[in-house]
């Protein structure tokens, strides 16, 4: 995952240390934790939430429904999303009256090196296999 610098822009303008961030994953979880180590006067540890609660969008924007009414923040809700992505976990929220703006934070990019990690991968089975059979 690449953050992008619009999102890195968001670091820089403010304190977010007070406001929840409800992710998808344990990945998206753990690199927000890590900002909380870079950016401590910034971000809470104990407001990244819904990780381990959901693992996809879908449970993730039903778990924001029942939670958001505990927060003092109201409804509105800053969405940070990446390039690949389908409409559920907008729609969700907003058929819930959830007031949700998208932020496009991270992007998929294609690995430089894709078709050597491929080969290296095949190579790899196809030695091991014929390894096993060599010693049968």
């Amino acid at each position: 995952m690449s953050l992008c610098s619009d999102f890195m822009a968001l670091v820089d303008i403010g304190n977010w240390s007070h406001i929840p961030f409800y992710v998808v994953g344990e990945a998206t979880a753990k690199t927000l934790e890590k900002m909380t180590v870079s950016h401590p006067s910034k971000f809470s540890k104990s407001l990244i939430i819904g990780a381990r609660e959901t693992g996809k969008s879908e449970s993730l924007a039903r778990f924001i429904i029942n939670d958001l009414p505990t927060r003092s923040s109201g409804r509105k809700l800053l969405y940070f999303t990446g390039d690949k992505n389908r409409d559920t976990f907008h729609r969700i929220l907003t058929d819930s009256k959830v007031d949700v703006h998208g932020l496009m934070v991270y992007e998929t990019v294609e690995a430089s090196d894709l078709g050597d990690k491929i080969a290296e991968v095949v190579n790899q089975i196809v030695l091991s296999t014929y390894s096993a059979r060599t010693f049968r």
